[in-house]
């Protein structure tokens, strides 16, 4: 039986990776976008997605914020476009970064099965367990991670991390 999953697992990612990444794949019957993707891509092929992103209000504060951010800071979100946790949790934190246009802020969007797979293994090495998952590197060292539910909102969260003293 392992190996029939293993097997099974080969072949999604296989698959996925034949492909651009540009359009959803169908994981038992489900569609889901697996691998490096763009936000936009996923409102794009997503309505439940889209239906979100229309109703998020821009706090101009935390765009502030986010804009004055002045060293380079990279985040890894892995999310789950199945995912009702991401699906209410990132577009609220997009709104806020792209309003942002900041430079310094560098994206990766990595989507991932219900197993929290991916084509690169990046949720592995990661060790992703729940999505949405905010993985926050400076200079290519992890400094936190925002997982599931936010205590404030992504985007507060991400500002307070980034604030905080480092002997916190």
């Amino acid at each position: 039986m392992r190996h029939f999953i293993m097997a099974c697992f080969l072949a999604v990612v296989s698959i996925v990776s034949a492909q651009d990444n540009n359009s959803p794949v169908s994981i038992n019957g489900e569609p889901m976008i697996i691998g490096h993707t763009t936000y936009e891509n996923i409102l794009n092929h997503f309505d439940d997605w889209r239906a979100v992103a229309d109703t998020v209000t821009v706090d101009s504060a935390v765009v502030q914020q986010f804009k004055a951010i002045r060293e380079p800071v990279h985040i890894l979100l892995f999310l789950g476009t199945w995912c009702g946790d991401s699906r209410r949790g990132v577009p609220p934190f997009m709104a806020v970064f792209r309003a942002a246009n900041n430079p310094n802020l560098k994206l990766d969007i990595i989507g991932v099965t219900r197993d929290k797979e991916d084509p690169e293994g990046l949720a592995s090495r990661y060790g992703i367990e729940r999505v949405p998952t905010f993985v926050i590197l400076k200079d290519g060292k992890e400094i936190a991670r925002l997982v599931e539910f936010p205590q404030k909102t992504f985007a507060q969260d991400f500002i307070e991390v980034l604030t905080k003293p480092e002997s916190e």
